[in-house]
C-alpha cells in the first residue's frame, strides 16, 4: 500500500469510532488468548510429557530474542512515522516495526501447540493469528510486510526446530 492508501484507510477507520474500538478490543483480546493458550500448553505438557517442556519454552524464547533484534537492528518506521497517520491505538514506539513481533508470537504459539499434537488449538491460533494481522494493519501500527513477515519468521523457526 502507498502512503495515500494508508493514509485514506486511516481517515476512514478514525470516521467509524465503533468498528475502530471493536478492532483494539479483539487485538487485545487474541493477544491475552494467546498468551493463556500457551501457558495452558506448558501446563499441560507439564503433567503429561514433562521432557519436552524445555524445548517448548526455549525454542520460542530463542525465536523471539532473534526478531526483536532483527527488528531494532533494522529500526524499520511504523506507518505512523513515514504517514501522516495517527494509530488507532495509543502507540508511540519508534521504528522497530518488521517484523511484527505479535504476529509472530501467535504464529510462533501455534507452531509450538502444533508439535505438542494439540492440533486443534494450533489451527484456532493460525485462524486468530490472520485476523490479528488484518488488526495490526487496520489500527494503523504495522505494514502489510511487518505482519506477514512476523508470520512467516515463526513458521520458519518452528519447521526448522519443531520438525
Amino acid at each position: 500500500m502507498t502512503g495515500r492508501s494508508y493514509a485514506a484507510l486511516n481517515r476512514y477507520m478514525w470516521s467509524h469510532p465503533r468498528f475502530a474500538g471493536i478492532l483494539a478490543k479483539t487485538e487485545m483480546a487474541i493477544t491475552a488468548f494467546s498468551a493463556a493458550c500457551y501457558f495452558m500448553l506448558l501446563i499441560y505438557m507439564g503433567m503429561t510429557h514433562i521432557g519436552i517442556v524445555p524445548k517448548l519454552i526455549i525454542i520460542p524464547a530463542f525465536a523471539f530474542c532473534v526478531v526483536s533484534l532483527v527488528r531494532q537492528k533494522l529500526g524499520i518506521k511504523r506507518p505512523y512515522e513515514r504517514y501522516e497517520v495517527t494509530p488507532l491505538i495509543n502507540k508511540d514506539t519508534k521504528g522497530a516495526s518488521f517484523p511484527s513481533r505479535h504476529v509472530f508470537s501467535i504464529f510462533m504459539i501455534a507452531e509450538t501447540c502444533l508439535y505438542a499434537q494439540a492440533d486443534p488449538m494450533a489451527f484456532a491460533l493460525y485462524i486468530l493469528g490472520l485476523v490479528l494481522m488484518a488488526c495490526r494493519v487496520l489500527l494503523g501500527v504495522h505494514f502489510i510486510s511487518d505482519v506477514v513477515c512476523g508470520g512467516v519468521v515463526a513458521l520458519f523457526f518452528g519447521l526448522l526446530y519443531y520438525f
